[in-house]
């Protein structure tokens, strides 16, 4: 092999080098962790959305009526009986 060696406990992770990973810092910025999502409006200002909507094709107003749309047709459906 290429002579490395590793002391793994279970359940841990090594590197390359035979080394657990470094945890990161938090990060303290607008949805920087998981399950946080923006907001229509967050999305709908940044600009590489809008950059994406402009080589598209696609207005603001077309976008936010296809959503519209989706939310009230998810909204009408009725819950699915357990």
């Amino acid at each position: 092999m290429l002579g490395y060696t590793f002391e793994q406990r279970p359940g841990s992770k090594l590197s390359a080098v035979g080394r657990p990973p470094r945890r990161r810092q938090p990060r303290h910025e607008p949805y920087a962790d998981g399950g946080i999502e923006p907001t229509l409006d967050d999305l709908m200002s940044d600009p590489l959305t809008a950059a994406v909507m402009r080589r598209d094709g696609v207005s603001p107003e077309t976008l936010k009526a296809v959503v519209m749309s989706a939310r009230e047709t998810l909204r009408s459906r009725s819950p699915v009986p357990e």
